[in-house]
């Protein structure tokens, strides 16, 4: 199925700390600042399954100060691109209560991303 990752090797998940200098696509400002940020593309839809489980970890201890689970990151084995694809009810099914707010922090992120990057589309094609 698109969008799953194999949770037996996560060697291969990791993305090279080279691509994240050349690409500026890393952002650690994208939601609220906490001391403990997480290195994330700016794009939810370009994230790796270790990107998916890193940022599942964080929103869940900022927002509920909860451990995420074992368990639970085995029902978000997938990439961004899968996550996208998982409606709120999907969220709640698999976290519970704490699904509605993961939920509403990822839909937040890619909007945000995706309308500041219309937006720059949208002068660029102005400027032509």
């Amino acid at each position: 199925m698109a969008g799953e990752c194999n949770t037996g090797d996560d060697s291969r998940l990791s993305r090279p700390s080279s691509e994240a200098v050349q690409t500026s696509e890393y952002d650690a400002s994208s939601s609220s600042s906490t001391a403990a940020e997480v290195d994330l593309p700016r794009d939810p839809l370009r994230w790796t399954c270790l990107d998916v489980a890193n940022w599942l970890e964080h929103a869940m201890a900022k927002s509920c100060e909860l451990e995420f689970s074992a368990n639970e990151k085995k029902k978000f084995s997938m990439n961004g691109l899968g996550v996208a694809l998982i409606p709120k009810k999907g969220f709640v099914k698999r976290l519970g209560q704490r699904g509605e707010h993961v939920h509403r922090d990822y839909q937040r992120r890619l909007w945000s991303f995706h309308s500041r990057h219309k937006l720059q589309s949208g002068s660029e094609i102005a400027r032509k």
